[in-house]
């Protein structure tokens, strides 16, 4: 830019990558760019959702977490000030409203801890699952059916479990996944770094299975993340870190 002269001609910042090619774009270059390529590029809007939907506020450090149907349908999930977790939701209707549905308070539930993760899920069948850890450690599930005149449910999968589960430790990551049978995972770690998952088929009771000593496996460390998934073949990998930084596999064939 400006002609290669040091001094007598305009050029928007001394240093530019149209000068020399170690250095960045300087501003003007970089609005020019912009300008130039924004035909081309996607919109983004900013919506406030909470104020479209005259919504609760969620609470500081809230979890937050969303999914959408197979009816298009949306639902953001966030928890408020007093543990109750809410659902922002939109129908597929073009010309539908953002509702805040207080889904604690419909199931008539159990709130939330303060440092509640939260995951769901719309599963094959369209029910809603959105599981939740309340103040006691027990893994919650905020639960409907497909039926459309269905309420909300708060199952408490740890109680439901047989025999009664172990309570998730303070602080635990939580997971999900549901696989092509409708079977439901739902993976925590407990206060010994063991990775359980609260495992249901269709037509069966729940079930605490402690992943870490079917493996023989090394506990979690405390804080780590979780990730589960199946594939195609029915197999199932639930994943997680050591107190070393390792990454574990907890691994189910098919």
């Amino acid at each position: 830019g400006a002609g290669y002269y040091h001094c007598g001609l305009y050029r928007g910042q001394y240093a530019c990558r149209m000068r020399a090619l170690g250095n960045p774009y300087c501003a003007v270059c970089q609005q020019v760019i912009r300008q130039t390529l924004s035909p081309f590029m996607p919109t983004h809007t900013d919506n406030d959702l909470t104020g479209f939907a005259n919504g609760t506020p969620a609470a500081a450090g809230s979890a937050l977490d969303g999914y959408s149907a197979s009816d298009n349908s949306q639902h953001i999930n966030f928890i408020d000030g007093r543990g109750h977790v809410h659902e922002l939701y939109r129908s597929p209707d073009p010309a539908a409203q953002w509702l805040d549905n207080d889904l604690t308070a419909f199931a008539n539930g159990t709130p939330a801890t303060a440092d509640s993760p939260l995951d769901g899920y719309s599963a094959s069948d369209n029910s809603q699952h959105i599981n939740f850890i309340d103040g006691s450690g027990h893994v919650h599930e905020l639960y409907r059916s497909p039926d459309p005149a269905a309420q909300w449910l708060d199952n408490d999968l740890t109680t439901f479990a047989f025999a009664g589960g172990t309570p998730a430790a303070a602080g635990s990551a939580l997971d999900e996944y549901s696989q092509a049978d409708n079977s439901q995972h739902v993976n925590f770690i407990d206060a010994n770094g063991h990775v359980h998952e609260l495992y249901r088929n269709p037509a069966a009771q729940w079930l605490d299975n402690d992943v870490t000593v079917c493996a023989g496996g090394t506990p979690a460390a405390a804080g780590s993340a979780l990730d589960g998934y199946s594939q195609n073949d029915n197999s199932q990998h639930v994943n997680f870190i050591d107190a070393n930084g390792h990454i574990h596999e907890l691994y189910g064939s098919g």
